[in-house]
């Protein structure tokens, strides 16, 4: 599942023409974006969350305009496939805030 919303969030697919079978219910990355992130995150707004943008390849704690935990921008986390799929399934795991 993660991987479709990543997929959206770096522009690979553009949310449009991904569609990936979950059972009997097709379901894109567009969609699951908007399920599951669009409450806190924006694509090129900050909101309660970062904007998300362009995060793949970029530096966890580095969109200026928004406000982090000590523990993120210590983290020197780099955000690649395994780091976004890692960070969405378990944060905590990853960074004690």
């Amino acid at each position: 599942m993660w991987r479709r919303v990543l997929l959206f969030v770096t522009g690979v697919a553009a949310g449009a023409a991904l569609s990936i079978s979950a059972g009997e219910q097709q379901t894109t990355g567009k969609e699951l974006f908007e399920r599951r992130c669009a409450g806190c995150h924006s694509l090129d707004r900050d909101k309660e969350g970062p904007r998300l943008r362009g995060v793949y390849d970029r530096a966890a704690a580095s969109v200026e305009s928004f406000a982090y935990s000590d523990a993120l921008r210590k983290s020197g986390i780099m955000w690649s496939d395994d780091m976004l799929d890692k960070w969405l399934t378990d944060t905590e795991k990853l960074v004690c805030q």
